[in-house]
């Protein structure tokens, strides 16, 4: 089942094991699935995974995409694994979902308030 990795009463709280506690993950998890998260959200931007020099190759070169034929997949010839069954489901029922996920795209750019609340986090794109 599906949980977050980071939980917390408030958004102070939440912010705060962010950048302190380690990731909870479901054992439902492969060992690779786990691992690469993990490194995907290593603290220390310097040991996350896909920042060295070679940036994605070292995201795609990852036990977790090793049956993975990168040619195939730029190409549009990879056939995924699973695909859900979305009959039934609107549009409209889709995004709703989205919507209540918070999984939709801000509208507009963030504000100077909002970018404030990660004033504290060790790495900024900036």
């Amino acid at each position: 089942m599906f949980q977050f990795p980071f939980d917390a009463e408030d958004d102070m709280e939440l912010f705060e094991s962010i950048r302190n506690d380690k990731p909870a993950l479901t054992e439902e998890l492969s060992e690779e699935a786990q691992c690469l998260i993990l490194r995907l959200l290593e603290k220390n931007p310097c040991h996350r995974l896909g920042s060295s020099e070679t940036g994605a190759e070292e995201v795609k070169a990852h036990e977790f995409f090793e049956d993975i034929d990168w040619e195939e997949f730029l190409e549009r010839e990879l056939m995924p694994p699973f695909k859900p069954d979305v009959s039934g489901l609107t549009e409209s029922t889709r995004q709703s979902e989205c919507q209540a996920w918070g999984l939709m795209p801000p509208a507009e750019a963030i504000s100077a308030e909002a970018q404030a609340l990660f004033e504290g986090f060790d790495y900024s794109a900036e």
